[in-house]
């Protein structure tokens, strides 16, 4: 994800947004939910 938000295209866009979402469910499965920031 660019952080100036500009999409380089739909199918890379949803690409790397499935990829970030899975990472914070990874994340979140490894993490206790007390430690939220």
């Amino acid at each position: 994800i660019t952080a100036s938000g500009v999409r380089v295209g739909p199918f890379a866009d949803h690409a790397e947004a499935d990829m970030v979402r899975r990472r914070l469910e990874a994340e979140e499965r490894l993490t206790p939910r007390v430690v939220q920031q």
